[in-house]
Formats: C-alpha cells, sequence, structure tokens
C-alpha cells in the first residue's frame, strides 16, 4: 500500500504522500504498481518456462505455470494452459495414467474458482 510509504525524512514524505493524493490518488498509483509487478512476475515465469522446457516436457512447464498463474489469480490463463497440457499428456501417457490424472485434477480445480462448477465436476469424475 502506497499510502503506507515511507520517507527518510518527514517533510518528504509529507510531500510525497501529498503529491499523490492531489495527483492520481493512492488507489490508482497501487493498482498501477500491482498491474506492474503482476506482468513482470508473467514475463519471468514465461521466460523460465520456456528456458526450463530443453530439460522438462512442454507439459511440464505449461504446468508449472498454470499453478503460478492461479495462485496469482489469472485463472482463464491458467486454464488454457492446462488444457494444453492436458492434450500433451494425453498423447504421450494416455487416458489412465497419474500425469494425466493430476491435470484433469487442476483443470477442475480451476474451473470451480472460475464458478463453472458443472464443468469442474466433470473434470474431477475424469481424475
Amino acid at each position: 500500500d502506497a499510502a503506507k510509504s515511507e520517507a527518510r525524512e518527514q517533510l518528504d514524505q509529507d510531500a510525497i504522500h501529498k503529491a499523490v493524493r492531489d495527483g492520481v490518488g493512492f488507489d490508482v498509483l497501487n493498482n498501477q504498481i500491482k498491474n506492474h509487478l503482476y506482468s513482470w512476475y508473467i514475463d519471468t515465469s514465461r521466460a523460465l518456462a520456456e528456458k526450463t522446457a530443453k530439460k522438462w516436457s512442454e507439459s511440464d512447464a505449461l504446468n508449472n505455470l498454470a499453478v503460478s498463474l492461479r495462485v496469482h489469480g489469472d485463472h482463464t490463463t491458467a486454464l488454457r494452459m492446462l488444457e494444453r497440457c492436458l492434450e500433451l499428456r494425453r498423447m504421450k501417457y494416455g487416458e489412465e495414467h497419474a500425469e494425466t490424472e493430476i491435470t484433469y485434477t487442476q483443470i477442475g480445480n480451476t474451473l470451480n474458482e472460475l464458478g463453472e462448477y458443472d464443468r469442474a465436476l466433470q473434470m474431477h469424475e475424469k481424475a
């Protein structure tokens, strides 16, 4: 919360807080900071996933990135990645493999978080 930020000198802190209040306001500033950090996190995660995809399978990299996206509330993007992960795991391992079943569970959990309860239940039943 930018409103709780401190400066070394009280006069500086007061001047900065006044400038923010008189300008964009703390809510807008906090939202901009949050969006910037989120974008950085996603870009960094994607770069890491691409780099590690050489060591991991593509499905593992997609799965790991999807988990991070879910933790940070981007359930829609996570769902797309998990659905691609599921395609790859079904082709590689088949329907009855533990990795495939785990992916069905993760898709079900993500759908549940999105409020798509009927589809979530279908995924959990497949797991």
